[in-house]
């Protein structure tokens, strides 16, 4: 819906797989197909509620089954290869940047 005969690179989730097991079925044919799936929620304004299948990424003015949104992912995506906890994440930048303000400061301060 939106953007006819236009492909879009989305995540895999479990309407992407039951869009696949349908035999991947054209817009008009797509399983839950226009069911409501959330609404916008913008300053108090009375918005159409969306359909299943929308363009409409999930943001954090949509109320709704936010896993039933597409999920964009453009080229970058095949540049993930890990998916560290969040520990892992704030040690990985904890040393980052006690290497860099080794690397980079100390000489700086050294006299």
């Amino acid at each position: 819906m939106g953007w006819p005969d236009a492909a879009h690179r989305v995540l895999r989730t479990s309407v992407y797989e039951e869009w696949e097991r349908a035999g991947r079925p054209e817009s008009g044919k797509r399983p839950g197909e226009g069911r409501v799936i959330g609404t916008l929620k913008h300053a108090g304004m009375a918005m159409p509620p969306l359909a299943k299948y929308t363009v409409m990424p999930p943001a954090e003015y949509l109320e709704g089954e936010i896993g039933e949104f597409a999920f964009y992912s453009g080229t970058s995506c095949a540049l993930v290869n890990d998916i560290p906890s969040a520990g892992d994440i704030v040690r990985r930048v904890a040393t980052e940047a006690y290497d860099v303000i080794g690397n980079r400061l100390t000489p700086l301060v050294s006299r």
